[in-house]
């Protein structure tokens, strides 16, 4: 529990919708208001705290590409909260200088556990964090999450689940000389790679028998994404263990016929040729810092391209459920 509400409160600030629409207005307040919980929940995590049989030693390399929104947030995290990471860093397409027009800012943030020590300490550096994300709305307005947030504890009974080790492969540090080595224990026997898959494989499904259309941009954005983990998923359910995204794809395939297979290879080049028009009405309300404007602007997201849109017919999305239901069926036989 205490994660999940750590999360929540990086990235909105609050609990409550009290506490979002008090943010329009006194954000600060907000994170201090819930700063007491957060350190109360840090403390019962402490006493629970073991060492875990596992332990790898990673080493992250310093970001070295020239990607503008990359380079102001490693300035403002070195300008404002050095002494309060034990690491941050940029995993995904921006990590490995991939960008296209389609690509989110990925980021994760470990904080030290010196800042669970002081509920005013605490407070500023949520605010900071908080605030923060507008370079990564700032870069793509379309972004369905905020900061992956992790704390120097969780290290010694690491989350494999939530931030996949692998990640570290292909991840690059936002900070010059914090956490470019360090080391992470867990429990090989306890990770769970059948629960992340068949909820996301459910709520596919779900939605597509459900009739659910995205309506917009971010919606289909947001959608898609979704689809194209499953393929991660599927296969670390299936060999025990962690996979790069980006490679999954052409490991999968081997798993299903051409005609299965080719929905994924249409939702790859809609990603590939992913555009859309916005405004600067559009633009500013979704890269806002308070996330029940972003959330509530999300509705008038930009509308989707025709080029894309006709793409999207009841076959499409028929062979989009098509090939879910056979990732399941594969993984029933396991």
């Amino acid at each position: 529990m205490f994660h999940r509400i750590l999360i929540s409160y990086i990235n909105s600030g609050g609990f409550s919708k009290s506490d979002f629409f008090l943010g329009l207005i006194f954000p600060f307040l907000v994170f201090q208001k819930n700063s007491k919980r957060l350190m109360y929940l840090f403390r019962q995590e402490k006493d629970f705290e073991i060492d875990s049989s596992t332990k790898l030693s990673v080493q992250v390399e310093l970001y070295q590409g020239t990607n503008p929104y990359v380079k102001k947030m490693m300035a403002q995290l070195k300008g404002e909260l050095k002494e309060d990471l034990f690491g941050a860093y940029l995993h995904g397409s921006l990590a490995t200088q991939e960008e296209i027009l389609y690509s989110d800012f990925d980021a994760l943030v470990i904080l030290n556990d010196t800042v669970f020590e002081n509920e005013k300490r605490l407070s500023k550096v949520a605010l900071k964090l908080n605030r923060l994300q507008k370079n990564m709305y700032d870069f793509d307005p379309l972004q369905h999450h905020g900061w992956f947030v992790l704390t120097e504890s969780m290290l010694k009974n690491y989350p494999t689940a939530y931030f996949p080790i692998e990640l570290f492969k292909h991840s690059v540090s936002l900070l010059t000389s914090e956490g470019l080595r360090f080391d992470i224990s867990y429990d090989s026997n306890e990770i769970d790679f059948e629960t992340p898959f068949l909820q996301l494989s459910n709520e596919l499904l779900k939605k597509v028998q459900y009739n659910y259309r995205p309506k917009n941009s971010f919606a289909l954005k947001s959608f898609l994404s979704e689809f194209m983990l499953l393929p991660s998923f599927y296969l670390q359910l299936k060999n025990k263990k962690a996979i790069y995204k980006k490679e999954s794809f052409e490991l999968a395939r081997k798993d299903f016929s051409d005609k299965e297979w080719n929905i994924m290879d249409q939702v790859s080049e809609i990603r590939k040729e992913w555009n859309y028009e916005i405004s600067v009405t559009q633009r500013n309300l979704l890269c806002h810092n308070n996330s029940v404007v972003r959330k509530l602007s999300r509705k008038f997201a930009p509308e989707i391209l025709n080029s894309i849109a006709e793409k999207l017919t009841d076959e499409f999305y028929a062979a989009m459920s098509s090939l879910v239901l056979s990732m399941q069926t594969n993984v029933k036989s396991l």
